[in-house]
């Protein structure tokens, strides 16, 4: 069996979902409603493979080439210059096309003289539902679109037509058109709670494999982006690299700190320092040279840097500098896709190494909560197959009680998750840090209370007695205590320890002088056998004196 040959379209995440490009010599039908970006896409197709030195043309049944050509020049893929792509204008007089009775070998024929000039391999009919309508039954239709694909398979093309659909619906005019295609792509342009919403979906690829999914894209000045949400098999980076949070006492109790190009979540209610901790993330990364990029949603960048300053944090020399770029947005000023893509662009042009998102959870007001869940997770894969470092924040509007799932519901994806809560103990409102999680960590499991000072963030432990968390002033007031008896502890030591000096030096001179009285007496004892020697001396010499004479005497006598 002959295998199905495509063509790449070089148009993101449209070659994955595709798997590999529209086919060769077959027909694909681009279907939507009005501003659903059917004639952009079937543009952007041919200008995409103009780039490739791959030639197409453009057969404008609804619009004249200068106002498609017009419409292109707002695109970053459009070149006015290309002479790859070539324009067919095949708008009939409303005089010819009221009596229906008209058939397309007249404009197929321009068309194919053309193909043959320009030695073409793509073609567009844009706009064939606006021409078809004007026929006089629905099995004319039939006919001529069969003439159209016939024209395509024989002539080898990459055929695309494009043509309208019901808002939301899908259902068409002509219902037959999706029937008699190979293919049917649908682009859908909704509004939902008043944020629009672009889709994209292939419903029908004959031959091939293909996502069926409904995918979400956006139009930009870069073309058509789909965000796909990643190959279904993970495969990210991995690091045991470890790079500070900002706080040096969290990073010890989490074993010198995060893993690189890991999503690190942080969850509370308002007030509890998750932004502040953001910055302090930011500033960390940037004092390791490292290129980052601060998003916040409803909150100015200078608005954050004043604030950030009065904890000890200052991000302008960052800013300054080049290293630090900071995003704000107004959360209802674009869709979800859009904001998406703005984040992963700019972190592309700096080429970031660590961001932080302000909160996650503002992206929740944008669609549903299925929706914004996709949206953080694919920016999490997107920035661990950068290798960037993630730090996400997330609003919760209740305090106290179990943290349960974070507000948007990706608690289970982040690799570590601390959450922030307020404690009310004597009258004060406290705040608390507990590490919930963090994936291949030994990470501590002790609640700690996170103190905010001009000099910066610290943490401190928390002390119960009788079963009642101490914080705040208590726990100072508890601090205090314990300084003070030890202190006490300290003091008897040390005067005992002074006794036992002094009673150590008492009995020290009185072994000394003991010592001397010793030698005192070993020197007497020495001197009187000295002197007992002597008069033994002198004892013996008259004895011999004396016997010396007695003998002398005898003698005389």
């Amino acid at each position: 069996m002959p295998t199905l040959r495509k063509r790449r379209t070089d148009i993101s995440g449209l070659d994955e979902v595709t798997h590999g490009g529209l086919p060769l010599g077959r027909v694909t039908l681009l279907s939507g409603s009005a501003g659903a970006g059917k004639s952009v896409l079937a543009l952007e197709l041919l200008y995409r493979a103009a780039a490739r030195g791959e030639k197409g043309i453009f057969v404008a049944l609804e619009e004249s080439p200068e106002q498609i050509r017009a419409n292109g020049a707002s695109f970053d893929w459009f070149d006015p210059e290309s002479e790859n792509v070539a324009f067919v204008h095949a708008e009939l007089l409303e005089t010819v096309t009221m009596d229906g009775d008209f058939d397309l070998n007249g404009l197929l024929a321009v068309v194919g003289a053309k193909t043959e000039e320009l030695g073409s391999s793509w073609v567009v009919f844009d706009g064939l539902d606006v021409l078809l309508a004007h026929l006089s039954n629905e099995s004319v239709g039939r006919r001529e679109v069969a003439r159209i694909r016939n024209w395509i398979t024989e002539r080898d093309q990459v055929g695309l037509l494009t043509a309208k659909s019901g808002a939301g619906s899908g259902a068409h005019s002509l219902p037959f058109l999706q029937f008699a295609v190979d293919g049917v792509i649908r682009l859908r342009h909704q509004l939902i709670d008043g944020s629009a919403f672009r889709t994209i979906q292939v419903s029908k690829y004959r031959g091939s494999n293909h996502a069926t999914d409904e995918f979400p894209c956006v139009v930009t000045s870069h073309g058509l982006l789909i965000s796909t949400r990643g190959q279904g098999e993970l495969d990210h980076l991995q690091s045991d690299e470890r790079v500070s949070i900002g706080l040096s006492e969290l990073d010890e109790l989490l074993e010198g700190g995060v893993h690189r190009a890991s999503a690190t979540l942080l969850s509370g209610i308002p007030g509890t320092a998750k932004t502040t901790l953001g910055g302090a993330f930011v500033d960390a990364a940037c004092r390791r040279g490292e290129s980052s990029l601060f998003v916040s949603f409803d909150e100015s960048a200078p608005q954050i840097r004043r604030n950030l300053r009065s904890v000890g944090i200052d991000l302008q020399p960052h800013c300054d500098s080049g290293l630090l770029r900071m995003l704000s947005f107004r959360t209802r000023s674009a869709n979800l896709e859009r904001h998406i893509e703005e984040i992963l662009g700019t972190l592309d042009r700096i080429e970031g190494r660590a961001l932080v998102v302000d909160p996650i959870s503002a992206l929740e007001a944008l669609g549903s909560r299925h929706a914004a869940r996709d949206a953080a997770t694919y920016l999490i894969d997107a920035c661990k197959e950068r290798g960037v470092t993630l730090l996400l924040t997330s609003l919760r509007n209740r305090p106290g009680g179990d943290p349960g799932p974070a507000a948007i519901g990706i608690s289970s994806t982040a690799d570590t998750w601390i959450h922030l809560e307020y404690l009310d103990t004597g009258g004060e409102r406290n705040r608390t840090l507990t590490i919930l999680k963090s994936r291949g960590t030994a990470h501590s499991n002790r609640t700690r209370e996170l103190l905010l000072g001009k000099a910066g963030l610290e943490l401190a432990d928390i002390y119960t007695a009788d079963g009642e968390v101490l914080l705040g002033t208590h726990r100072w007031e508890r601090e205090q205590r314990l300084y003070r008896e030890r202190a006490a502890r300290q003091h008897a030591l040390r005067q005992k320890h002074a006794d036992a000096m002094r009673e150590l030096r008492e009995l020290r001179r009185q072994l000394q002088t003991m010592a001397d009285q010793r030698d005192a007496l070993e020197k007497r004892i020495s001197s009187i056998q000295t002197s007992w020697e002597a008069q033994d001396e002198q004892d013996r010499s008259f004895e011999e004196m004396q016997e010396a004479r007695r003998e002398q005497q005898k003698s005389a006598d």
